[in-house]
């Protein structure tokens, strides 16, 4: 389950985590289920799980009430206890949390020094987070290394950095855009497979309201562009995965 939590770094990283098993349903029986999971990863955390941790740290982030409360305070906390651990999927979460609710140059210094961390044991997404937290000048198209490492991100199925290629996009040149498409429509059908059509179009629409962490790297047309291009893809990948199965993850 540890994975959902990558798809806040997309949508903010609103940050709005996506995923099943969220809080925010409608159904009173899942509220109370998601409550239930949530007082079960409280009882973990408590314990010293890491895993557990980032898990107890989302139902604080989207609020699971009456008793977790929607808190960006105690979301941070437990991310920080397991990024402090070790925990590798919980320090990209961090630098991601970190860069988007704070996006000034002291919390970029601290997303960038979590986000390596992580890069050093090979987590999925903190490339992408160590660009984002490095790119200086918003109008500048992505250099060849940087797309190169958001482009490995974007194979493995890494959203946010499918986002980043459609803004690059309508950036850099012909021959770039055009690999850079190929890899953010695979890593969308990835993510359409993993979490569903709502998730996806959730990611779509917040990157074109400029609702994103990559807010630090392109300027607001840029992201509103993209987002046009994402919903155009999506429709794409819907109507491909009706015609033969999805391309399975590597």
């Amino acid at each position: 389950m540890t994975k959902l939590w990558y798809s806040l770094l997309a949508a903010a990283i609103a940050v709005s985590v996506q995923g099943c098993n969220t809080p925010g349903t409608s159904s009173a029986t899942d509220l109370f289920e998601h409550q239930t999971l949530c007082s079960a990863f409280l009882k973990e955390a408590e314990s010293g799980d890491p895993s557990a941790m980032v898990e107890l740290s989302r139902c604080y982030y989207n609020g699971a009430e009456p008793d977790f409360e929607r808190s960006l305070d105690k979301a941070r906390e437990w991310l920080e206890a397991s990024a402090a651990l070790g925990h590798g999927p919980a320090q990209v979460s961090l630098a991601a949390f970190i860069l988007f609710n704070a996006p000034d140059d002291d919390s970029k210094t601290e997303a960038l020094t979590w986000a390596r961390k992580a890069k050093d044991s090979n987590q999925l997404g903190a490339g992408t987070i160590v660009v984002l937290s490095t790119h200086k000048d918003r109008t500048v198209p992505l250099n060849s290394l940087e797309l190169e490492t958001i482009g490995a991100d974007a194979n493995a199925g890494y959203l946010p950095a499918a986002l980043a290629l459609f803004a690059q996009n309508f950036l850099g040149d012909a021959d770039a855009n055009e690999n850079s498409q190929s890899m953010a429509f695979k890593a969308l059908q990835y993510h359409f497979a993993d979490y569903g059509l709502e998730s996806a179009k959730s990611s779509c629409s917040d990157l074109a309201s400029e609702a994103s962490i990559l807010t630090h790297a392109f300027k607001p047309e840029v992201l509103r562009a993209a987002g046009k291009a994402c919903r155009s893809a999506l429709d794409r990948v819907t109507q491909e995965a009706g015609s033969y199965p999805l391309v399975p993850r590597p």
